[in-house]
């Protein structure tokens, strides 16, 4: 064995490495080293949250404090009729629904009307046709809040379905004293399958373990409205949504990363708090959501924006690098170059192999551990592409329903 190594050590100390492969391989190293920073410590903070649920180390709120669920609906008979009496249906002590119609239709009403009569803690309001707003759904929240009864306020879309009768528990059990938020994660269904719907369902995903193992290290600054819980004295300091006004999109982002404070932002990770949406995308939609998250991320926290911009530039650097010494110590001989490559290639892919599926495992989704390499490189490209080239297309298309 010792004679093993020693041939090892000679082999390396005789190596003689070209120029081209010195540079490459130190750009791979310092991005390998990097990348796998993110994701043993930022990423893998949603594993090890979960871990800590199951050996009892995570604290919860026993008291059922009353809520208010804010369900915003647009055009939305169809959903409603499919999805509301699922929101009736939790095992919560004490809670009442609020629905806020925009774009309220005879068989909408009518809808709302019988399930009033069935269920008293069902409310409905309304936002009127000619209302003029940026982003008519901010202003449905804002309208629910006003019309809710409760200091404890859930928002969720007309599409979105909660998988469990104990979703509502799930969420509310985080708020311990010290929380004022509580993330949870919408999966995101789509009745085509196909490779579009691989990337938007690993793209939320990656977008979740991202942003909740950011929050785990009390760096909250994203949530998704489809599965977030707050407590309406939040809402009302940062004047609802005052900051994020000219957004068409991003308002949860923006609220999240202004009100955190290091430590009173939670995650909820159990299957049964999981919510799905249905929303259909298609993929000029999907370019649209893109752009607008793009547009929202300029208003993050600077620490923020450096730790994403950070680990995408790396990303990049480290494919590139990887590629490009493969490619050039083959050619030129320096089969050393080539191993060290290789090495650093399979490290990175089992780290990642190991954070999606466990991931993907703890959300209830499918495995991604043959599909995430194509998309990682994937979502950048088309990111650049969006800030390169702007909107797609003269108008800007209506954001609402997205």
């Amino acid at each position: 064995m010792n004679q093993f190594f020693e041939s090892i050590q000679e082999y390396i100390s005789e190596a003689d490495f070209s120029l081209v492969s010195l540079v490459l391989l130190s750009v791979l190293g310092i991005s390998w080293i990097v990348q796998l920073f993110f994701y043993l410590y930022y990423y893998n903070a949603v594993i090890r949250r979960q871990k800590q649920e199951y050996r009892g180390q995570v604290t919860h709120e026993i008291k059922r404090h009353p809520v208010s669920i804010i369900v915003t609906a647009r055009y939305a008979t169809e959903e409603l009729e499919k999805f509301l009496p699922l929101l009736l249906d939790q095992n919560y002590p004490k809670y009442e629904v609020v629905v806020v119609n925009d774009g309220a239709t005879e068989a909408s009403t009518v809808l709302l009307d019988k399930l009033k009569s069935k269920h008293t803690n069902l409310k409905t309001s309304f936002l009127p046709m000619n209302a003029k707003y940026m982003s008519r759904r901010k202003m449905c929240i804002t309208i629910g809040k006003m019309a809710a009864s409760y200091d404890y306020i859930i928002v969720t879309d007309s599409d979105c379905e909660p998988t469990s009768r104990d979703w509502l528990s799930e969420m509310m059990r985080n708020f311990t004293p010290e929380k004022e938020i509580v993330l949870g994660y919408s999966h995101q269904e789509q009745d085509k399958p196909g490779f579009f719907a691989s990337l938007l369902r690993f793209d939320n995903l990656f977008g979740a373990v991202k942003y909740m193992g950011y929050a785990c290290h009390g760096l909250a600054y994203k949530g998704t409205t489809n599965n977030m819980a707050f407590r309406r004295e939040t809402f009302d300091r940062c004047k609802a949504y005052a900051s994020s006004l000219n957004l068409e999109k991003g308002e949860d982002d923006v609220f999240v990363s202004e009100n955190n404070n290091g430590s009173n932002v939670a995650v909820e990770l159990s299957t049964s708090s999981i919510i799905t949406s249905h929303k259909e995308m298609t993929f000029k939609k999907y370019l649209f959501l893109k752009d607008s998250n793009v547009e929202t991320g300029s208003l993050y926290p600077s620490g923020i924006k450096f730790r994403i911009g950070l680990e995408v530039a790396t990303r990049m650097l480290y494919y590139i690098s990887l590629i490009s010494l493969i490619a050039y110590s083959l050619v030129e001989g320096e089969f050393l170059a080539t191993g060290i490559a290789a090495l650093a290639g399979l490290i990175r892919y089992g780290i990642q192999c190991y954070t999606f599926t466990t991931a993907a495992h703890i959300f209830n989704e499918k495995g991604y551990a043959f599909k995430f390499v194509i998309f990682e490189i994937l979502i950048p490209i088309l990111t650049l592409y969006i800030i390169s080239f702007g909107r797609i297309g003269k108008k800007r298309q209506d954001l609402w329903k997205m």
